[in-house]
């Protein structure tokens, strides 16, 4: 099962406001729709690594994004992840100017599987206005979810 996971480099993505959550390869960015990866996914408890984001827009039209990776202890399925990051997810929202911030995401992923990508620290980055990605190539997965567009919220 873990290794259909790894295969298809499945993890869970959430975005507010609109209240999206769906599964997605990570590393293109695609909606995964396959059963099988959705129960190696959804019916087994993983390790997680978890990156929460504020999208934010400056009264200038800079894009920036305040964010932190997290690694909660144990062992969770998807089901629960909501419960599990909370905290953090209102963390990062408090940390971000509500008249700035236009949208939030989590995106979650079996903790095996980013281990080269995601490095543990809280951040605040630009984003470009050509594609949506931030210019830190270590978190360029989530910025690649919303295939170059503007994040939900925006104009």
């Amino acid at each position: 099962m873990r290794a259909l996971v790894n295969t298809n480099h499945a993890a869970v993505i959430n975005i507010d406001p609109s209240g999206l959550q769906v599964m997605i390869n990570w590393k293109n960015g695609k909606q995964i729709l396959s059963r099988p990866v959705s129960d190696a996914l959804c019916d087994v408890a993983h390790r997680w690594t978890i990156y929460i984001a504020g999208i934010c827009v400056r009264q200038d039209g800079a894009q920036y994004i305040k964010s932190i990776d997290i690694r909660p202890e144990g062992v969770h399925r998807v089901e629960r992840l909501s419960d599990v990051l909370e905290h953090f997810y209102e963390g990062v929202k408090a940390d971000c100017n509500p008249n700035q911030r236009i949208g939030m995401d989590w995106l979650a992923l079996p903790a095996s599987g980013i281990t080269e990508t995601c490095h543990g620290c809280s951040s605040e980055r630009p984003v470009s206005k050509d594609r949506g990605e931030a210019k830190d190539s270590r978190r360029r997965g989530v910025a690649d979810a919303y295939h170059g567009r503007n994040p939900p919220g925006s104009r």
